[in-house]
Protein backbone atom coordinates (compact mmCIF):
# COMPACT_ATOMS: atom_id res chain seq x y z
CA UNK A 1 0.00 0.00 0.00
CA UNK A 2 1.41 3.47 -0.86
CA UNK A 3 2.58 5.76 1.91
CA UNK A 4 -0.25 8.20 2.67
CA UNK A 5 1.05 10.16 5.64
CA UNK A 6 2.90 13.46 5.22
CA UNK A 7 6.66 13.22 5.65
CA UNK A 8 6.67 16.13 8.08
CA UNK A 9 4.06 18.21 9.85
CA UNK A 10 4.17 21.95 9.10
CA UNK A 11 4.68 23.91 12.31
CA UNK A 12 5.86 27.35 11.22
CA UNK A 13 3.54 29.70 9.38
CA UNK A 14 5.72 29.60 6.27
CA UNK A 15 5.57 25.80 6.21
CA UNK A 16 1.81 25.86 6.65
CA UNK A 17 1.53 28.28 3.73
CA UNK A 18 3.52 25.89 1.52
CA UNK A 19 1.29 22.95 2.42
CA UNK A 20 -1.84 25.04 1.83
CA UNK A 21 -0.53 26.10 -1.58
CA UNK A 22 0.28 22.49 -2.49
CA UNK A 23 -3.16 21.21 -1.48
CA UNK A 24 -4.95 24.10 -3.21
CA UNK A 25 -2.99 23.50 -6.41
CA UNK A 26 -3.51 19.75 -6.25
CA UNK A 27 -7.27 20.17 -5.79
CA UNK A 28 -7.47 22.49 -8.80
CA UNK A 29 -5.46 20.07 -10.94
CA UNK A 30 -7.58 17.12 -9.84
CA UNK A 31 -10.67 18.99 -11.04
CA UNK A 32 -9.09 20.30 -14.25
CA UNK A 33 -6.97 17.34 -15.36
CA UNK A 34 -8.03 14.30 -13.34
CA UNK A 35 -5.71 12.02 -11.44
CA UNK A 36 -3.39 11.40 -14.40
CA UNK A 37 -2.81 15.13 -14.88
CA UNK A 38 -2.25 15.76 -11.19
CA UNK A 39 1.46 14.91 -11.24
CA UNK A 40 3.84 16.08 -8.54
CA UNK A 41 5.63 18.27 -11.10
CA UNK A 42 2.36 19.89 -12.15
CA UNK A 43 1.32 20.41 -8.52
CA UNK A 44 4.64 22.05 -7.65
CA UNK A 45 4.50 24.33 -10.70
CA UNK A 46 0.95 25.50 -9.99
CA UNK A 47 1.68 25.93 -6.28
CA UNK A 48 4.79 27.99 -7.03
CA UNK A 49 7.12 25.71 -5.07
CA UNK A 50 9.94 23.38 -6.04
CA UNK A 51 9.33 19.67 -6.43
CA UNK A 52 11.82 19.18 -3.63
CA UNK A 53 9.71 21.34 -1.32
CA UNK A 54 6.65 19.27 -2.20
CA UNK A 55 8.50 16.06 -1.35
CA UNK A 56 9.50 17.47 2.02
CA UNK A 57 5.84 17.23 3.01
CA UNK A 58 4.30 14.56 0.75
CA UNK A 59 6.09 11.39 -0.41
CA UNK A 60 3.87 10.95 -3.48
CA UNK A 61 0.63 12.12 -5.06
CA UNK A 62 -1.31 9.50 -3.15
CA UNK A 63 -0.31 11.32 0.03
CA UNK A 64 -1.34 14.62 -1.55
CA UNK A 65 -4.79 13.20 -2.31
CA UNK A 66 -5.07 11.97 1.27
CA UNK A 67 -4.12 15.48 2.36
CA UNK A 68 -6.87 17.04 0.24
CA UNK A 69 -9.45 14.63 1.67
CA UNK A 70 -8.11 15.08 5.18
CA UNK A 71 -8.49 18.85 4.95
CA UNK A 72 -12.12 18.49 3.84
CA UNK A 73 -12.78 16.06 6.70
CA UNK A 74 -11.16 18.38 9.25
CA UNK A 75 -13.24 21.33 8.08
CA UNK A 76 -16.36 19.16 8.13
CA UNK A 77 -15.79 18.08 11.72
CA UNK A 78 -15.04 21.62 12.87
CA UNK A 79 -18.12 23.07 11.16
CA UNK A 80 -20.36 20.30 12.49
CA UNK A 81 -19.04 20.80 15.99
CA UNK A 82 -19.99 24.48 15.79
CA UNK A 83 -23.44 23.62 14.41
CA UNK A 84 -24.20 20.91 16.95
CA UNK A 85 -22.96 22.76 20.01
CA UNK A 86 -24.79 26.03 19.39
CA UNK A 87 -27.47 27.18 21.81
CA UNK A 88 -30.55 26.10 19.87
CA UNK A 89 -33.36 23.56 19.84
CA UNK A 90 -32.41 20.02 18.72
CA UNK A 91 -34.13 20.26 15.34
CA UNK A 92 -32.52 23.62 14.66
CA UNK A 93 -29.13 22.06 15.30
CA UNK A 94 -30.07 19.14 13.03
CA UNK A 95 -30.97 21.63 10.27
CA UNK A 96 -27.66 23.43 10.76
CA UNK A 97 -25.71 20.17 10.60
CA UNK A 98 -27.44 19.07 7.40
CA UNK A 99 -26.69 22.47 5.87
CA UNK A 100 -23.00 21.99 6.70
CA UNK A 101 -22.88 18.59 5.03
CA UNK A 102 -24.42 20.01 1.86
CA UNK A 103 -22.33 23.18 1.93
CA UNK A 104 -19.33 24.08 -0.22
CA UNK A 105 -17.74 25.91 2.71
CA UNK A 106 -16.01 22.76 3.99
CA UNK A 107 -14.55 22.15 0.57
CA UNK A 108 -15.31 22.98 -3.04
CA UNK A 109 -18.05 20.78 -4.46
CA UNK A 110 -15.90 20.35 -7.56
CA UNK A 111 -12.93 19.12 -5.52
CA UNK A 112 -15.10 16.79 -3.44
CA UNK A 113 -16.63 15.39 -6.63
CA UNK A 114 -13.17 14.88 -8.14
CA UNK A 115 -12.04 13.00 -5.03
CA UNK A 116 -15.03 10.67 -5.38
CA UNK A 117 -14.63 10.29 -9.14
CA UNK A 118 -10.89 9.85 -9.55
CA UNK A 119 -9.23 8.86 -6.28
CA UNK A 120 -9.23 5.23 -5.09
CA UNK A 121 -10.77 4.95 -1.63
CA UNK A 122 -7.64 3.20 -0.37
CA UNK A 123 -5.66 6.41 -0.94
CA UNK A 124 -7.81 8.17 1.66
CA UNK A 125 -8.27 5.19 3.94
CA UNK A 126 -5.99 6.51 6.66
CA UNK A 127 -8.55 9.18 7.61
CA UNK A 128 -11.93 7.72 6.67
CA UNK A 129 -12.35 5.44 9.69
CA UNK A 130 -11.42 8.02 12.29
CA UNK A 131 -13.58 10.67 10.62
CA UNK A 132 -16.62 8.39 10.60
CA UNK A 133 -16.11 7.56 14.28
CA UNK A 134 -15.73 11.24 15.12
CA UNK A 135 -18.98 12.00 13.27
CA UNK A 136 -20.85 9.34 15.24
CA UNK A 137 -19.55 10.78 18.51
CA UNK A 138 -20.43 14.35 17.49
CA UNK A 139 -24.03 13.49 16.62
CA UNK A 140 -24.71 11.16 19.56
CA UNK A 141 -25.82 13.87 22.06
CA UNK A 142 -28.19 15.39 19.49
CA UNK A 143 -29.92 12.10 18.77
CA UNK A 144 -30.14 11.38 22.49
CA UNK A 145 -32.16 14.60 22.80
CA UNK A 146 -34.30 13.85 19.75
CA UNK A 147 -35.11 10.29 20.82
CA UNK A 148 -34.58 9.97 24.59
CA UNK A 149 -37.00 7.04 24.93
CA UNK A 150 -35.02 4.71 22.68
CA UNK A 151 -32.55 2.29 24.16
CA UNK A 152 -28.92 3.33 23.64
CA UNK A 153 -28.32 0.35 21.34
CA UNK A 154 -31.38 1.09 19.21
CA UNK A 155 -30.50 4.77 19.03
CA UNK A 156 -26.92 4.08 17.93
CA UNK A 157 -28.11 1.71 15.20
CA UNK A 158 -30.60 4.24 13.86
CA UNK A 159 -27.99 6.97 14.06
CA UNK A 160 -25.52 4.94 12.01
CA UNK A 161 -28.15 4.21 9.36
CA UNK A 162 -29.25 7.82 8.91
CA UNK A 163 -25.73 9.23 9.00
CA UNK A 164 -24.50 6.90 6.28
CA UNK A 165 -27.70 7.45 4.32
CA UNK A 166 -27.25 11.24 4.40
CA UNK A 167 -23.58 10.94 3.54
CA UNK A 168 -24.34 8.57 0.66
CA UNK A 169 -27.06 10.85 -0.69
CA UNK A 170 -24.75 13.88 -0.68
CA UNK A 171 -21.90 11.93 -2.27
CA UNK A 172 -24.22 10.59 -4.95
CA UNK A 173 -25.41 14.11 -5.75
CA UNK A 174 -21.80 15.27 -5.96
CA UNK A 175 -21.45 12.90 -8.89
CA UNK A 176 -24.90 13.00 -10.47
CA UNK A 177 -26.90 16.03 -9.31
CA UNK A 178 -24.68 18.73 -7.87
CA UNK A 179 -27.13 21.56 -8.52
CA UNK A 180 -29.53 20.08 -5.97
CA UNK A 181 -26.98 20.46 -3.15
CA UNK A 182 -27.75 24.16 -2.84
CA UNK A 183 -31.52 23.77 -2.66
CA UNK A 184 -33.61 23.96 0.49
CA UNK A 185 -35.82 21.09 -0.66
CA UNK A 186 -32.85 18.70 -0.45
CA UNK A 187 -32.18 19.74 3.14
CA UNK A 188 -35.88 19.23 3.86
CA UNK A 189 -35.80 15.70 2.37
CA UNK A 190 -32.68 14.78 4.35
CA UNK A 191 -34.22 16.10 7.56
CA UNK A 192 -37.40 14.10 6.94
CA UNK A 193 -35.34 10.95 6.37
CA UNK A 194 -33.52 11.44 9.68
CA UNK A 195 -36.71 12.17 11.60
CA UNK A 196 -38.53 9.20 10.06
CA UNK A 197 -35.78 6.87 11.21
CA UNK A 198 -36.35 7.95 14.79
CA UNK A 199 -40.16 7.79 14.58
CA UNK A 200 -40.55 11.29 15.91
CA UNK A 201 -42.55 14.27 14.61
CA UNK A 202 -40.61 17.01 12.87
CA UNK A 203 -41.56 20.38 14.39
CA UNK A 204 -40.88 23.37 12.19
CA UNK A 205 -40.17 21.40 9.02
CA UNK A 206 -42.11 23.93 6.93
CA UNK A 207 -39.99 26.84 8.15
CA UNK A 208 -36.61 25.74 6.83
CA UNK A 209 -34.48 28.62 5.54
CA UNK A 210 -34.46 29.08 1.78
Amino acid sequence: MPELKPRRTPKRRSSQSIVTAILDAAGELLVDAGLSGMTTNAIAKRAGVSVGSLYQYFPNKQAVCAGIAGRVNTRLLEALQDALQRDAEPYERLDAAIAVICSSEIGSHDVRRALLEYVPRSWEESRIGETEQALIELFAPLFAEIAPDLTPEDRVQRQQVVMFAVRGAVQGLMLHGMDLLGEARLRSWLRAMVVAAFDHPSPGADSLPG
